[in-house]
């Protein structure tokens, strides 16, 4: 649809499950759908048009497809809905795949950063898993750093960067308050909640900006 809700259009007509749907730069929408069987990616036109799936050689049932901002790769994850869940990459086609995240984090929910070098996900995400936190890494997985503080009794999920790269939006649950949408910086310091209603709000995400500036976050010597 519009950015202001006009023209909705309908882009898949499954009676399967199509979730998790997001954009590629080139304009592509993105999504995971069970039709298959399992949860597997799919890439249609936002008309609704030329859909396809892309074949990844990974085994689970893999949702939250994400592409990196030059079109090259594609994050995801892999899952089998309880205790097994990791974040994968692959080229955009699905090819060469390789697993991010060690399996016990049970990450989930990633998000390139602007320039692609970096990517942020949730780690605890499954029913029997303690609660989650926000990490970023390198797009080799090797650096890993955590952002949001244990211990704290925040559920911490769906982060999201910033068009410029120095903020990220996302989703806290305290389990007495209503879901809210926090905001943090790059490093994860100074988080603000900006949502205070008695209702649930969660899954944020930012509108677009020119500048990018994700560099100088202590992983630039680390890729």
């Amino acid at each position: 649809m519009n950015d202001d809700g006009s023209d909705v259009v309908r882009l898949t007509f499954d009676p399967r499950v199509d979730t998790s749907p997001s954009w590629t730069p080139e304009g592509q929408v993105l999504f995971s759908s069970n039709r298959s069987g399992r949860f597997e990616i799919y890439e249609v036109n936002p008309d609704g048009s030329h859909l396809q799936h892309i074949d990844i050689a990974v085994e689970g049932n893999l949702t939250f497809p994400n592409e990196s901002p030059d079109g090259q790769r594609l994050a995801f994850v892999s899952t089998n809905f309880f205790d097994a869940q990791a974040i994968w990459i692959s080229h955009a086609d699905g090819t060469h795949a390789t697993q991010l995240t060690p399996s016990e984090l049970h990450a989930a929910f990633p998000d390139w950063s602007p320039t692609g070098n970096r990517l942020l996900f949730s780690n605890n995400v499954c029913p029997i898993c303690d609660l989650s936190e926000i990490f970023v890494t390198n797009q080799s997985g090797n650096r890993m750093r955590q952002l949001t503080l244990s211990g704290d009794g925040n559920n911490d999920l769906l982060p999201r960067w910033s068009p410029d790269g120095s903020q990220i939006v996302f989703t806290r649950d305290d389990f007495v308050n209503p879901t809210t949408i926090c905001v943090m910086n790059r490093d994860g310091s100074d988080v603000v909640n900006i949502t205070h209603n008695a209702a649930f709000d969660f899954e944020a995400d930012w509108g677009p900006s020119k500048h990018r500036d994700d560099e100088d976050d202590g992983l630039s010597q680390e890729r």
